[in-house]
């Protein structure tokens, strides 16, 4: 970072229940003495094994939302998916995307990865209402640091979108907004622009407004991250002819062709029953898909293209794409 210096001060150490823990720090950053962070740090971390970590942007409202509200309101959501949660404090007028705020946000961000062990594969950015907004602006701007992107009731038009929306291509981006909050101008816009620059886009709109407090909100949020995650972390796990095991192997061999992990994604996962699987693979040659349940049926099969219908019940089923001289199969879970 360009002569970004700060002096630490640590104001609030809490230590909850089961060893998580939460802390509230301020620096002295460039014409600021007291900029505040909140972090919270969930049950499961062990130092030495990357964990992933989420940076959530509060809401434009001073009367109701700092660093530590906002922290506090997505505890139990970090808790549920083990997220080291990353809080930046909008200042005095709340927002969070001024020029100072986005460098402290940065440096924050440097600074995370020396404070823990972090999967700088799994880094992501939420945010809701104006946070929601910076969520877009700032965090499309840095599509080398973040895997996914939720953004949950934006206060955005899609002109604020022009400069950024290119760097959707191939993200994950989970949309949530209420049913009247401004769809026609806030959510089907930005919605379409994130589609038609290759963003892989989900969505929910919730029966409120504009509000985080919607029903289900915790439930609806982990959906979004998980969904999020699997695209994120959709990987190839091969399974060979022989019955080896090769789930420690970088490859496997299968007929007469050597096949890598990474050459095949599928997502989201786990998928909801019906629901369409997307299907990525650097191999153009396979021709035939199968989707077999755990007793050996098989449920359904085709022609392969970039989608395929998941199953209509619930289950652990495995996806297996071949042609005449090869395979894959991947396992998948149908909620």
């Amino acid at each position: 970072m360009k002569n970004l210096f700060f002096t630490l001060t640590l104001i609030i150490v809490c230590h909850f229940a089961f060893g998580q823990k939460a802390y509230d720090k301020t620096y002295k950053f460039q014409t600021e003495n007291t900029k505040m962070v909140s972090i919270y740090e969930p049950t499961n971390y062990k130092k030495g094994t990357p964990n992933a970590v989420m940076l959530a942007l509060h809401p434009w409202n001073v009367n109701r939302w700092n660093s530590k509200s906002w922290r506090d309101t997505l505890i139990s959501f970090a808790e549920t998916n083990g997220l080291i949660l990353i809080c930046p404090d909008g200042g005095a007028d709340g927002q969070v995307d001024d020029q100072i705020d986005l460098d402290f946000t940065n440096a924050m961000l440097d600074s995370v990865q020396k404070w823990y062990s972090v999967d700088t594969n799994r880094i992501f950015c939420m945010g809701f209402s104006w946070g929601g907004k910076t969520t877009y602006t700032y965090g499309l701007g840095k599509p080398e640091t973040f895997c996914g992107y939720i953004p949950i009731g934006a206060a955005i038009s899609v002109r604020e979108v022009a400069l950024v929306k290119a760097n959707a291509d191939k993200k994950p981006i989970y949309i949530v907004h209420g049913q009247s909050d401004a769809l026609p101008t806030r959510f089907t816009p930005l919605k379409k622009a994130m589609e038609d620059n290759g963003g892989y886009v989900h969505s929910f709109v919730h029966t409120s407004g504009h509000t985080i407090d919607f029903p289900n909100r915790n439930n609806e949020l982990n959906k979004a991250f998980q969904w999020v995650d699997s695209v994120c972390t959709a990987s190839v796990n091969p399974i060979d002819t022989t019955g080896k095991d090769t789930t420690n192997n970088d490859t496997t061999t299968t007929g007469i062709h050597l096949i890598k992990k990474q050459e095949m994604k599928f997502y989201p996962v786990p998928v909801r029953a019906g629901e369409t699987i997307t299907i990525e693979t650097l191999n153009k040659e396979f021709q035939q898909f199968t989707i077999i349940d755990i007793q050996g049926k098989v449920v359904s099969e085709g022609e392969v293209s970039s989608t395929i219908k998941a199953p209509a019940q619930k289950g652990n089923y495995v996806i297996l794409l071949s042609n005449s001289y090869e395979e894959i199969r991947r396992k998948i879970l149908v909620e």
